[in-house]
């Protein structure tokens, strides 16, 4: 297991699911003995998954529904260990959000008004640039994949987390923070101790 910030990278997610005043249960999926040990020390369900729906390129789908076939849900809050920055308040702000606006799921998301560039071509005209701060009307959203939250029947017709009537939960970048390789966990975990001090 990954050790971010003296603890393994899966205590923040499950830690903050936990900590949720509305979700009632939390569970961990893997095919991995160790992290399903760590989990079940943390006080969460487990739900082992078979080796094919455990590699590098298994979508999330595939798990999701594999819980689904295993566990009786109304609602799904699916957390990622990557997002080890997720808070207990943002999941039940974003719980709110979503059965506050009878949506069929919702994505976390975090604000852009960045200036694209396709490989070696911008997406915007260089001689026309405008300051970052009017840019409001490029305004664009980028998915965190701090959590997503779907309900299980809108997951099983759709066979995807996102579907139906979508909603996108804007959050600060900062706390959306994805770990997908060794630059970012040094940069989150970095954060983590600024924000001990």
């Amino acid at each position: 297991m990954h050790i971010l910030n003296g603890k393994p990278l899966l205590y923040y997610s499950v830690t903050a699911s936990k900590k949720s005043r509305l979700i009632d249960k939390t569970y961990v999926s893997s095919d991995d003995a160790e992290i399903l040990e760590y989990a079940q020390s943390l006080g969460v369900d487990i739900i082992k998954r078979p080796p094919n729906l455990a590699t590098d390129t298994t979508p999330s789908e595939l798990s999701l529904l594999h819980l689904a076939a295993h566990v009786e849900f109304k609602h799904l809050v699916f957390l990622q260990a990557t997002a080890p920055l997720v808070t207990p308040d943002l999941i039940d702000s974003a719980i709110d959000s979503y059965m506050g606006g009878h949506y069929d799921s919702l994505v976390s998301v975090y604000k852009d008004y960045g200036f694209w560039w396709e490989k070696d071509r911008p997406l915007y005209d260089p001689k026309n640039r405008k300051m970052r701060q009017d840019m409001r009307k490029n305004l664009k959203f980028i998915e965190s994949g701090m959590f997503y939250i779907t309900s299980r029947k809108a997951l099983l017709e759709s066979k995807c987390r996102i579907s139906g009537k979508c909603h996108t939960f804007v959050h600060d970048k900062a706390v959306g923070y994805d770990i997908n390789d060794l630059d970012d966990f040094s940069i989150v975990e970095f954060m983590m101790e600024k924000n001990s001090e």
